[in-house]
């Protein structure tokens, strides 16, 4: 009966022992697949985030690109240069207008076609408001300026310079 006893007491230990390593087994093994699941979720994550933040520094520049365009022609819309190619300053301007259309900001572009296209605000008056549209655009709530505070469009002389400074 000592026999018998010894027998189930050592079945008993044995698959104790067993039934542990397997919890510990699973255990591990649970673990193991929740840490992957969790680093491959933040690994999405973080490269949707990547990718999002290049795309928006991308538009950020392509905007930032057309607006430098646009003031640039804008500024050759109002010189007085007698050389000046209609043709050429039209499909420029058309040409910005197409872009302002792909990437600008809704506001933007009702703003730039208001003042430009549509004649609500006439010669180089346009510029501030297209000029204010346009830094709205780019620096949102950050701007405090209003239309009054931007400089109008200025015909400039040089300073001619005096005998003193140019003796110098």
């Amino acid at each position: 009966m000592e026999q018998f006893v010894s027998a189930v007491l050592a079945i008993v230990v044995a698959g104790g022992a067993a039934a542990a390593a397997v919890v510990w087994l699973l255990r591990e093994w649970i673990s193991d697949r929740l840490k992957s699941s969790i680093e491959d979720e933040y690994a999405r994550k973080l490269e949707d985030f990547k990718h999002r933040l290049e795309v928006d520094f991308e538009d950020e520049v392509r905007r930032r690109a057309l607006y430098e365009g646009l003031t640039c022609s804008l500024e050759q819309v109002f010189s007085d240069d007698p050389a000046l190619d209609t043709k050429a300053l039209s499909l420029s301007m058309n040409r910005l207008f197409g872009l302002l259309a792909l990437y600008a900001p809704d506001d933007v572009y009702a703003s730039v076609r208001n003042a430009l296209a549509d004649g609500a605000v006439y010669g180089e008056s346009a510029m501030p408001v297209v000029y204010l549209a346009l830094r709205k655009s780019l620096l949102g709530a950050r701007t405090k300026l209003e239309l009054e505070d931007l400089v109008a469009h200025q015909k400039w002389q040089p300073v001619p310079r005096s005998e003193s400074s140019a003796s110098s």
